[in-house]
């Protein structure tokens, strides 16, 4: 039995441990909405400082779409040395042609298989392991497309830029009321459309209420509710502050703050071209979503399990504007029985219409190849989801074998499931 003076340094210790763990959540509470904020100053900025240069095409370094660029927004909470978890990683695809901008935020406890390392992980620890080029190969895995370029935040400095862009309007959809001295949080906000300072802005996207960061509300809907959606709707609206004309005129004192705390790869001569190019529009559009899913403790961990088909469906109409549902056929290349089968079992999980399964013209393939009846990028969803090859020349003609075929997979002896 312990004695009194035991007891007490035992509540002592605990308590400083929940001090602890409520200074990483007050952390962990930043940022998707710099999604939209931080990528869209970031261009002002090389714009400004790129105005008197020549304006070079914009072009994705590996998209098909020539007028959309897919830019992966990664936040961590200290500093853009390497070794942080990216507790934002929301996925900016953007249309240069119609000015839309579709910001898909991926949870950042979403279970995945980083490559390189074995077994399951939470997607915000890829980040941990190879820094934002892993970040990368880990989102395109996972979604099925091509990355063009990173922008990577710290989320210092985030009150400035805010007042910097002269605040934001936004509906306060509740009476938002919270006090925690440990994490040095007093938040007060009335309900009501309102214009929100940096301070106020960043009470309003650190609020937590029942739902935590993101939680299902309704499944036949997929409806989410929670702090996650709470900042994609910041986001929007902090979108149109960055585009607005007093966003240009701040754009010198925005890229001296920016500076410090953002690292992308994107070149200042495509930053400068795009906002060009979107300036040029007479409106901009965000549209945001959350990756479909449901919060699962798996072997012990909670997780954010992907719904594949829901999560498809979405990538294919909003990112990729393709059909909702890939049709794919499966022939059998290697003659071992029931291989075609099983791997057509497999993209059914992930989201794929299988309209056929058959053998093959002949059963000496040595490799598993997946080929485009019509567009390379549904292809390469394909390839991805069975850890397969594609044609060294991309797309390829080939009859299908079954009618209306989008993409035709060829099981060659190298597959194993």
């Amino acid at each position: 039995m312990m004695s009194p003076r035991e007891m007490d340094e035992r509540r002592t210790a605990l308590e400083e441990r929940r001090r602890e763990r409520r200074r990483m959540r007050r952390k962990r509470a930043i940022f998707y909405i710099l999604c939209v904020l931080i990528g869209m100053a970031l261009l002002i900025g090389t714009a400004y400082w790129s105005y008197n240069h020549q304006r070079a095409l914009v072009g994705a370094k590996s998209n098909n779409d020539p007028t959309r660029l897919n830019v992966l927004v990664l936040g961590t909470d200290s500093g853009l040395g390497g070794g942080a978890r990216t507790d934002t990683i929301i996925l900016a695809s953007i249309d240069i042609a119609t000015g839309t901008i579709d910001a898909l935020a991926i949870p950042r406890d979403t279970r995945v298989r980083i490559p390189g390392r074995s077994g399951y992980d939470r997607i915000n620890a890829a980040h941990v392991y190879g820094g934002p080029e892993l970040a990368v190969r880990t989102v395109e895995n996972l979604l099925g497309i091509d990355v063009d370029y990173y922008v990577r935040i710290d989320y210092r400095g985030f009150e400035t830029i805010v007042d910097t862009l002269g605040g934001v309007v936004i509906d306060v959809e509740r009476p938002m009321r919270y006090v925690d001295r440990a994490q040095g949080l007093d938040i007060d906000l009335k309900p009501g459309v309102q214009l929100l300072s940096g301070k106020q802005a960043l009470d309003y996207v650190r609020y937590r209420d029942g739902l935590g960061d993101v939680s299902l509300v309704d499944p036949e809907k997929m409806t989410f509710g929670g702090r996650v959606e709470r900042q994609l709707k910041f986001a929007r609206a902090l979108a149109n502050q960055a585009f607005s004309a007093r966003a240009i005129f701040s754009a010198p004192k925005l890229f001296s703050q920016l500076r410090g705390t953002v690292a992308t790869d994107m070149p200042a001569r495509v930053a400068f071209d795009l906002l060009v190019a979107l300036q040029e529009l007479p409106s901009i559009e965000v549209r945001s979503a959350v990756l479909p899913g449901t919060g699962m403790t798996v072997d012990g961990a909670s997780y954010w399990v992907v719904n594949e088909p829901l999560a498809r469906e979405l990538v294919n109409k909003r990112i990729l504007h393709l059909p909702g549902m890939v049709r794919v056929e499966v022939l059998n290349g290697s003659g071992e029985s029931g291989v075609a089968s099983r791997a057509a079992d497999l993209l059914r999980t992930k989201g794929f219409e299988v309209v056929g399964v058959r053998n093959a013209d002949r059963f000496d393939y040595s490799t598993t190849t997946v080929i485009a009846q019509s567009d390379a990028r549904l292809a390469a969803q394909v390839a991805t989801a069975l850890g397969a090859s594609l044609p060294g020349g991309g797309t390829t003609a080939l009859p299908a074998v079954s009618s209306g075929a989008d993409v035709t997979v060829i099981i060659g002896k190298d597959f194993r499931i």
